[in-house]
């Protein structure tokens, strides 16, 4: 016995039915409002930032600012007795590095984020 296969929309070879060639050409559609629109919509993640900022690639508001330590109290620190040479490391380091560029990493490389304008930032690949 001999089995044929049916189908309830039967199309020449090579074409796709009217609910295919509809599905596809949504699919399509899609793809391409979302690569014209998508940049622009990254982009805007930074809303606060500038046009002269140049481009941004991690949206300011996700990125960790480093905390910001005076003289004042980077000098009572290490003149603390009470304080731990782990403390006083901790505080030396972090009032020698926060003037120095935020580091994330981004696909296929790395992001260097200035720390006083994130929207200021320089993509390094690897």
């Amino acid at each position: 016995m001999k089995r044929t296969l049916t189908h309830d929309c039967q199309t020449m070879p090579g074409r796709a039915s009217k609910p295919h060639r509809d599905l596809i050409w949504w699919g399509y559609f899609i793809l391409v409002l979302g690569t014209l629109f998508g940049d622009g919509f990254i982009q805007s993640a930074g809303a606060q930032c500038r046009p002269g900022d140049g481009k941004v690639y991690i949206d300011p508001r996700l990125v960790r600012q480093r905390p910001a330590v005076s003289r004042q109290q980077f000098e009572a620190l290490e003149a603390s007795p009470w304080a731990s040479p782990e403390e006083k490391t901790e505080n030396r380091n972090e009032y020698m590095n926060q003037n120095q560029p935020i580091e994330m990493p981004y696909a296929g490389g790395r992001v260097l984020i200035s720390p006083k304008n994130p929207c200021i930032q320089q993509f390094i690949p690897n």
